[in-house]
């Protein structure tokens, strides 16, 4: 091989290295209290006004060179949660990501406003983003003996649509506390990652599955080094659970845990059980004083 040829082949390699090698990135959480209506209000303009604090708060962290932002756990479910029937409002069919759609300006996502909204916005603002949500999945007792009397599983879920607002990744939460079993359902653990175009690989887990090793700790086991996280765990949550099982993992956790407003501002981006020193920024939307933005630069590695 002649020193010419030799030089382009070591180019070459170091290009590709380059290429696959994950830089720093920056990323958001949101803290959000969620708007549950004065009295007479229906169900569609309370979750109007929720996704439009979410598109706000899409629109605020693109002014500031977010990446990835992460919503927390229940934001759109502006009721009780006390029986399956209070969540029917607020429930959407999501597809498959093998389905291949991207729910912005389809006409067939227009009864499905969570869906179609929060894909424009990360369309518009080119913008990875989490979702927490109800995914309504169909069932026959015909065909399935565990299906619910009214006819479909619902199943707290999180989704992630892409900077193109494509649907990409869907999580279902793996592990339900008993006071909300009677309004949700449990789905089969399943360990779901994401490959953002940024090059860092994301784990998904919701709330209580933090509590157990399948699917969180499993995860980090096959080399998963940074999540995001839809949470509703408070402050005590926060301060303990949450920044513990990033420092005993060696893990990044972009938490977004429900709430705003002292001492509900609860959520971070934590790097080995230290939350990074992130910038707040208010949305500003009167319906929602307290509802901002942390934004920090995340260590790749």
């Amino acid at each position: 091989m002649t020193i010419a040829r030799f030089l382009v082949v070591v180019a070459t390699l170091c290009l590709l290295f380059v290429e696959n090698s994950c830089a720093d990135y920056v990323g958001a959480v949101m803290e959000h209290t969620v708007y549950n209506g004065v009295d007479g209000e229906s169900s569609d303009s309370k979750l109007s006004k929720n996704i439009k604090a979410y598109e706000q708060a899409v629109a605020v962290s693109a002014k500031h060179g977010v990446q990835v932002l992460v919503f927390p756990e229940f934001g759109l479910t502006p009721v009780a949660m006390e029986t399956r029937s209070d969540l029917y409002p607020y429930i959407e069919v999501i597809p498959n990501v093998s389905d291949n759609v991207t729910p912005c300006n389809d006409a067939s996502f227009s009864d499905r406003p969570i869906l179609q909204r929060m894909s424009c916005a990360a369309q518009k603002h080119k913008q990875l983003i989490l979702v927490n949500m109800i995914d309504k999945v169909d069932c026959s007792a015909a065909t399935d003996a565990n299906c619910p009397s009214d006819g479909h599983y619902q199943y707290n879920t999180d989704v992630i649509f892409n900077e193109h607002g494509k649907l990409d990744a869907k999580y279902h939460k793996s592990h339900e506390v008993k006071s909300l079993q009677k309004s949700y359902d449990v789905a089969p653990t399943t360990e779901v990652t994401y490959k953002s175009s940024f090059g860092v690989e994301f784990g998904l887990f919701i709330c209580f599955d933090i509590m157990f090793d399948d699917p969180p700790k499993v995860l980090r086991s096959k080399g998963i080094e940074h999540f995001l996280y839809a949470v509703e765990q408070h402050e005590i949550g926060e301060k303990t659970i949450i920044e513990g099982w990033s420092r005993n993992n060696n893990a990044t956790v972009l938490s977004a845990n429900l709430g705003s407003g002292g001492r509900n501002d609860c959520s971070g981006l934590i790097v080995n059980g230290t939350p990074l020193d992130a910038q707040k920024y208010n949305i500003l939307n009167k319906d929602f004083p307290h509802d901002n933005i942390l934004v920090a630069t995340v260590p790749s590695k």
